[in-house]
């Protein structure tokens, strides 16, 4: 009986520890997602209280959409500190249709090493197509003195791998399959079918301000 009495409080002992260390990763993949390698992601004041991941695509429908629902939505709550965080599907070489010479992904990221994501970043979601002219990204560029040459060798270079590489580990850190996702607080909230309205945004946000 005695030696019973052990074995329960030993495996008690590896419950408790397996859920302990459970709750500590899940807090530090948290921590991972908000707070990415390239940090010129990070939109808004870094002291607000609550924050908002949004993993994106530039060639996503969906996300475009969203993305005038998410900007609505910072507009009218100043309380948000505003993450996207760009994730790259590799181009299909296979595809018939035309395909940008350099992944989207790549160049705002490139540009972030500029000083300018964001301006790239609201530049590429707001075209409405998924295929981006050339020449107007080279436009988008002088607008915004973005040295052009300078971002396309750049986007080809380890260090945005390595940005981008991390976006999408920490995406698939929370066990999030699809896009556009978004983690608000500590709720994942992935759009499938029927796009959040602003109403429905604002919902989310203001139910984790809680």
């Amino acid at each position: 009986m005695k030696y019973f009495y052990f074995l329960l409080v030993g495996l008690l002992t590896l419950v408790a520890l397996y859920f302990s260390y459970g709750i500590v990763f899940l807090k530090w993949q948290y921590y991972q997602v908000e707070h990415p390698k390239a940090n010129f992601q990070i939109i808004d004041n870094e002291q607000n209280n609550l924050t908002i991941v949004d993993f994106t695509n530039y060639r996503c429908g969906y996300c475009k959409s969203m993305h005038t629902v998410v900007g609505e939505a910072l507009k009218l709550n100043k309380n948000v500190r505003y993450i996207p965080r760009p994730i790259l599907f590799p181009l299909d070489p296979k595809a018939t249709i035309k395909q940008e010479p350099v992944e989207l992904e790549r160049l705002v990221i490139a540009a972030g090493m500029q000083g300018k994501f964001q301006e790239m970043h609201n530049s590429f979601m707001e075209y409405p197509d998924g295929i981006i002219p050339e020449e107007l990204i080279k436009e988008t560029a002088e607008l915004y003195n973005i040295d052009y040459e300078r971002m396309i060798k750049d986007s080809q270079g380890e260090e945005v791998q390595k940005y981008l590489d991390d976006n999408m580990d920490d995406m698939l850190g929370l066990n999030i399959q699809s896009i556009p996702s978004y983690i608000i607080g500590k709720n994942i909230y992935v759009v499938k079918e029927g796009l959040p309205s602003l109403k429905d945004f604002l919902t989310m946000i203001a139910n984790e301000e809680k």
